[in-house]
């Protein structure tokens, strides 16, 4: 019988000074190849790569678990590599559909559905649910029978009306910690579902872990990457300090929309410290990233790209309070929308948005936005909401500030002259600085918008006349408080006049008294207006 050379084979890599077996030295790494994964583009390859997790991290029975877990085999995790390939992946049930529900309770419900594949602790994506929209959204099996699913989300307090079905993801992960999974390249490793309605991958606990170099694509109202974790299924890690690097989400490659690139927390446990550097997000239905429960929080995103979403960033809860260097490319609805955070400021620095609208805000946190551009000439808002938001360097070409914020503005440059609209009527604390300065030499000038808190020098040799047009046009919105500067630099007088329904008051007069003249015009309400300073009759 002829010896196993790599049983008996020893040798040392260049300039080490142990030596070890073959099998030893090859097996540091999974490579999925190696567990039977063809990555052609047409074979499943589902059953391989699951293996080659199960592998490297423990099955879903048993998986190796965390360092806080007794018994743990944490230290006999492996990296697992994907070549250059195009992995096809499934589900391991098609969409299955569900006959019945009832409401066990706040967060929980009965379906009647075959349970055959599925076992306690699984992830289920349920879609084409009718009377209310909550349901449809991934949950967990908690209890399960010959013919009955109970599932869990705590965030679910609506009535479950009956209809719709189930879906497992394609590929899952539980209890991985410290974990590494890479590929070949972001283009070049390619896992793709072939199963709408279904998640790429889904983890059920997940800490310290890195995923990169990758490409995730899902099918029609799919989840391209579902971060989470069910706190109720016991053994698990928690779900914190993930990285993804280098990692492209979503419909890729001529899929049809999926619901969500990469998923944050929709179990309702957990999150936090998710850092995403320099990866792209695309054709995603509802959203590209997202986060969903209050611990999902002090989430970052630095560099990449995401286009082609109905929202970029969706916080519905948590936070992703740091996103610097994001280039945002046509979304439908807008480029961020943070809903109901957890009370976390928010710090958007250096990006660069090519969508009408770039952030809209449900709840009252802070936000600094720092050198923002928004490129586009479409109609639509730079910022929306209410709170507290500071614009800062930031530029927009015809976006505008709606709302009712506390709002500081520096240094920044809004192309249209309303850059204050619908809504702005409860503006406070507006300020814009340093001073603009303009000069305006024709016979006539109306006030407008962007004139607040400026300038103006009035330079005609025989006279000007400046007009305060009404509040509500949209050539102005200015509001109570606004103040303009005014003075003539020549001998032409400088007279002031309000348009129809505006009254402009002073002291001494509507007219600049002479050359070198200086005054204030201010707000005082609702199209009344007070001109202080050296003015004569």
């Amino acid at each position: 019988m002829t010896a196993d050379p790599y049983n008996t084979a020893l040798f040392k890599v260049r300039d080490a000074t142990a030596a070890r077996e073959l099998r030893d030295h090859l097996g540091d790494v999974i490579n999925v190849k190696s567990m039977g994964a063809a990555g052609n583009g047409t074979t499943d390859d589902t059953a391989a790569i699951q293996a080659a997790f199960d592998l490297a991290y423990g099955t879903y029975a048993a998986p190796h678990g965390g360092l806080n877990d007794v018994g743990s085999l944490i230290y006999t995790n492996r990296p697992v590599f994907f070549p250059v390939g195009h992995y096809k992946v499934s589900s391991a049930i098609a969409s299955r559909a569900i006959s019945g529900a009832a409401n066990n309770g706040s967060g929980l419900i009965r379906l009647t559905v075959s349970t055959t594949g599925l076992t306690t602790g699984d992830n289920v994506h349920v879609v084409g649910v009718t009377g209310t929209t909550e349901a449809n959204f991934p949950w967990f099996v908690t209890v399960i029978d010959a013919t009955h699913l109970d599932l869990q989300m705590s965030a679910f307090a609506n009535a479950y009306v009956s209809g719709g079905t189930i879906t497992t993801p394609c590929l899952r992960l539980k209890s991985t910690q410290g974990a590494l999974i890479t590929g070949g390249g972001r283009m070049g490793t390619f896992i793709e579902s072939a199963s709408p309605n279904a998640a790429v991958v889904c983890t059920n606990g997940c800490a310290y872990s890195r995923f990169e170099n990758l490409t995730f694509a899902a099918d029609a109202n799919g989840i391209a990457f579902q971060l989470d974790w069910a706190n109720s299924d016991t053994g698990t890690c928690a779900l914190q300090s993930n990285t993804f690097h280098n990692v492209t989400f979503g419909g890729i490659g001529g899929h049809t929309a999926p619901k969500y690139g990469l998923m944050i927390g929709a179990g309702q446990d957990m999150g936090s410290e998710t850092m995403v550097l320099n990866c792209y997000t695309g054709g995603c239905s509802v959203a590209g990233i997202s986060t969903w429960n209050y611990n999902a929080c002090d989430n970052t995103i630095v560099g990449g790209n995401i286009a082609s979403c109905a929202i970029g960033i969706l916080v519905t809860s948590g936070s992703f309070n740091t996103i610097n260097g994001v280039s945002f490319q046509a979304q439908t609805d807008c480029d961020i929308y943070v809903i109901n955070g957890a009370q976390d400021s928010y710090s958007v620095a250096g990006c660069r948005s090519e969508s009408a609208n770039f952030f809209k805000q449900g709840a009252a946190q802070p936000v600094h936005i720092s050198g923002c551009n928004q490129t586009l000439g479409t109609s639509g808002y730079f910022w929306s909401g209410s709170g507290y938001v500071t614009l800062d360097s930031c530029s927009s070409i015809n976006g505008y500030v709606e709302g009712n914020p506390r709002l500081a503005i520096t240094y920044c440059d809004f192309q249209r002259s309303d850059y204050l609209t619908a809504g702005a009527d409860n503006f406070t604390h507006l300020q814009v600085t340093p001073q603009r300065v303009t000069t305006q030499t024709a016979a006539t000038y109306s006030v407008q918008g962007y004139d607040c808190s400026s300038k103006i020098l009035f330079d005609r040799a025989t006279g000007q006349t400046v007009t305060v047009p009404k509040t509500s046009d949209n050539t102005i919105r200015l509001v109570a408080g606004s103040k303009i500067e005014v003075q003539q630099v020549n001998t032409g007088q400088t007279v002031f006049a309000g348009a129809s329904g505006v009254t402009v008051r002073s002291a001494n007069g509507l007219k600049l008294r002479a050359q070198y003249s200086c005054a204030t015009l201010t707000c005082d309400g609702s199209d009344l207006w007070t001109l202080s300073g050296d003015t004569a009759v």
